[in-house]
């Protein structure tokens, strides 16, 4: 953008990225070992401010992997008749 906020298309490359993908990290590993997971259990991206993968939608993603959680051991020391404080 110029002084007048007005888009400039440069004639050359003019800036930078810097984005690191863990891929992009296995050259630097002397061993790794790569494993599965369900994508919606594991990883909430974060790269708007709102709407789509923004905090606001990884909070709900994150929440919902807990609730489930929770409900998973509730489900569980119900059925063996844990009481609070118990370990599972």
């Amino acid at each position: 953008m110029n002084q007048n906020r007005e888009f400039v298309n440069p004639a050359e490359p003019n800036g930078y990225k810097f984005e690191t993908l863990a891929l992009d990290m296995l050259q630097f590993m002397n061993d790794c070992l790569p494993f599965e997971v369900v994508r919606d259990y594991e990883f909430a991206p974060i790269k708007n401010a709102e709407g789509a993968d923004s905090p606001e939608t990884a909070k709900g993603i994150t929440g919902e992997k807990w609730i489930s959680i929770i409900i998973k051991k509730k489900h569980k020391a119900e059925h063996k008749n844990i009481k609070a404080g118990e370990t599972l």
